[in-house]
């Protein structure tokens, strides 16, 4: 009498299974990684944003227009200026990698 052990029908439909979940799983997990480093990438974009207006803030150059490539990369970037005696704030609005809008401000000595 031979015994021949092999995959039945339904262990190989459980081992799919637990496949297609492992990779929704990390799917999902991956996509939320990448959205957190977007997010990170965008916060310092707007942080160079806000220091090149404080530049021409103080050098009394006024609002020049900052170069393309910064702008780019803040989808629907907005600045607001607000002096209050020698206390100048910036504060940068976009539409962050989630779609719910970021802000960064910078408050820095007006001359």
């Amino acid at each position: 009498m031979s015994h021949r052990r092999g995959v039945t029908l339904v262990e190989l439909m459980i081992v799919v299974a637990m496949l297609g979940i492992m990779t929704a799983c990390l799917g999902d997990a991956t996509r939320r990684v990448q959205l957190l480093g977007l997010a990170e990438l965008q916060q310092e974009q707007a942080q160079i944003l806000l220091d090149y207006h404080a530049q021409c803030a103080m050098s009394g150059q006024g609002s020049i227009e900052p170069p393309a490539h910064l702008i780019s990369s803040l989808p629907g970037a907005t600045i607001t200026q607000q002096q209050a005696g020698k206390l100048l704030t910036l504060a940068l609005t976009w539409d962050g990698p989630a779609g719910s809008p970021a802000t960064r401000s910078l408050t820095v000595f007006a001359p």
